[in-house]
């Protein structure tokens, strides 16, 4: 019985997720990365979501494993800095649960409109103040609270559950090591080389990759994660491109670091807007990997270090730039060949969607498999459907942040002139008259959620007060009213109860750094 081959071109954190994934459930197939490792990948830091979180969990990886080898550290959510133009923040938490998920507390018309974040979206600024994640980001808090568990076990995290959702931050280059060395464990076979020559059948399939060292390998199946190169997606199969630069016009990032001293560690990502785009800034293990996200055809490389010196010190250096352009392709899968991670597209790092993006299209081949099986189109044409839908939708979202009321530079007053992706226009006609509910969101975006949209949108005074007011009322009669204060008051009490016992970041960081 044949044995079936998949090929790994490229490693960094897409190539070896992609190889533990396939490992994990196919294990009777062979796997093989082949990646020089002479080229290097970016590592000035990096943020996931909670999708990230679950595939450990799947392949039994430890979180603290990911602490302790990568540099890793918590992640509440996002805090967005001066979006507006005048230093305030809010911030977009991943979805909390039980009695603390105030989206869906009192939701009395089925909507997912809850009359908690009604009542904010009406009398505050944001929605900070309802929001647990917000509560214990400020005051540098993990949401874990400590259970019963009296074993000796060394992972510390098995002494806490969880309230809600949680991502990481790491090294990304430390990670890419790491997970590695997890694969080769795994029996996944590494090449240390680059490819050089792709052998195709006469239907165009893929039937070899030869190396630069003049070695062949066969092959059934090719992952293509060799990144911003796309050496099968792009170089050989030449698939279409779809841009979003019109729309979002970010085409260039300096990366940077800031040194800190482990102990008060925000368990968030801060975004901070800047003149011509902004700054992530992401803690990991003794600093914050950082890099300003911008628009070089308004300012140069010169002027943005500048202004990164102004605001974080004048001894901030930045010996590199990498160049992107927004888009991604209209079909990620052709022939034998899937494009993971930034061979498929890239949005731009905002949101920290990238690895999210790899582990929902590589999810998705699982039930498309058969494209490949049986050289069934459907099945592939689904999955581009699907994938493709990944995309636009992280495309539509990002493009949200930047609706703001910031007109300080051409970079941020440019953008009301910008193509409008169909999906805002309709959330912003749709916030004229009402206040989204989640089935309207749900129409047009099926990966971002009620808390997303109202978090970003809130923060940047999109939602209509006065509209809000009026919903308010008409939902609740006086009775109704009288409950929601009572539910509210409960909410906040038990919010403030629970945040006394949650564990310091920093603090429960060099815990689990020691086991």
């Amino acid at each position: 019985m044949k044995t079936y081959k998949f090929t790994i071109v490229g490693s960094g954190t897409a190539g070896w997720i992609t190889a533990l994934f396939l490992s994990h459930n196919y294990p009777w197939a062979n796997i093989t990365v082949i990646s020089s490792s002479e080229i290097g990948i970016l590592g000035a830091g990096e943020g996931v979501t909670p999708h990230f979180i679950h595939f450990l969990n799947k392949l039994n990886i430890s979180v603290s494993d990911i602490v302790k080898y990568c540099k890793g550290t918590f992640k509440n959510g996002i805090k967005f800095t001066n979006w507006n133009g005048d230093t305030r923040s809010y911030f977009h938490p991943f979805n909390d649960e039980g009695s603390f998920d105030c989206f869906n507390v009192t939701d009395y018309d089925g909507s997912g409109l809850s009359a908690i974040v009604l009542d904010r979206i009406v009398n505050a600024n944001s929605l900070d103040e309802c929001v647990f994640s917000s509560h214990a980001s400020e005051k540098n808090l993990l949401k874990l609270q400590p259970n019963s568990n009296l074993s000796d076990s060394k992972n510390v995290l098995s002494k806490f559950d969880s309230i809600g959702s949680f991502a990481m931050h790491f090294d990304a280059i430390l990670l890419a090591k790491y997970l590695k060395r997890i694969a080769v464990s795994r029996r996944i076979r590494y090449i240390d080389d680059e490819v050089d020559k792709i052998i195709t059948d006469d239907d165009g399939y893929v039937e070899a990759l030869q190396t630069v060292a003049g070695d062949t390998y066969e092959t059934d199946f090719i992952f293509d994660c060799s990144g911003f190169k796309r050496l099968v997606i792009g170089k050989h199969f030449d698939a279409p491109w779809k841009s979003y630069k019109e729309s979002l016009p970010t085409n260039k990032a300096m990366p940077f670091f800031i040194d800190h001293d482990n102990i008060k560690v925000p368990p968030y990502t801060e975004a901070i807007a800047m003149k011509y785009g902004w700054v992530w800034k992401i803690p990991v293990e003794g600093r914050y990997g950082c890099g300003y996200v911008y628009d070089s055809d308004l300012v140069s490389d010169e002027q943005v270090l500048e202004e990164i010196k102004e605001m974080f010190g004048p001894d901030v250096e930045s010996p590199k730039t990498f160049e992107f352009e927004p888009g991604r392709y209209e079909t990620p899968w052709v022939k034998n060949c899937i494009a993971i991670g930034l061979s498929a597209g890239f949005i731009e790092p905002l949101e920290a969607t990238s690895i999210m993006t790899s582990l929902l299209s590589l999810g998705s081949f699982i039930p498309n498999n058969l494209g490949n099986m049986l050289k069934d189109d459907f099945y592939i044409q689904r999955y581009n459907k699907f994938v493709t839908s990944v995309h636009d939708d992280t495309f539509n979202f990002v493009f949200l942040h930047y609706l703001t009321k910031r007109e300080d530079t051409e970079f941020w007053t440019s953008f009301k002139d910008r193509p409008t992706p169909d999906a805002i226009e309709k959330f912003l006609e749709e916030c004229k008259h009402t206040i989204p509910d989640k089935r309207f969101l749900t129409s047009i975006s099926s990966i971002y959620g009620v808390a997303s949209w109202f978090s970003v949108s809130k923060g940047l005074r999109i939602f209509n007060r006065d509209k809000a007011s009026n919903l308010y009322s008409g939902i609740l009669s006086d009775i109704r009213r009288e409950d929601v204060q009572n539910l509210s008051s409960s909410f906040y009490t038990n919010m403030e109860i629970t945040l006394k016992g949650l564990p310091d970041h920093g603090e429960l960081l060099n815990v689990m750094r020691q086991n």
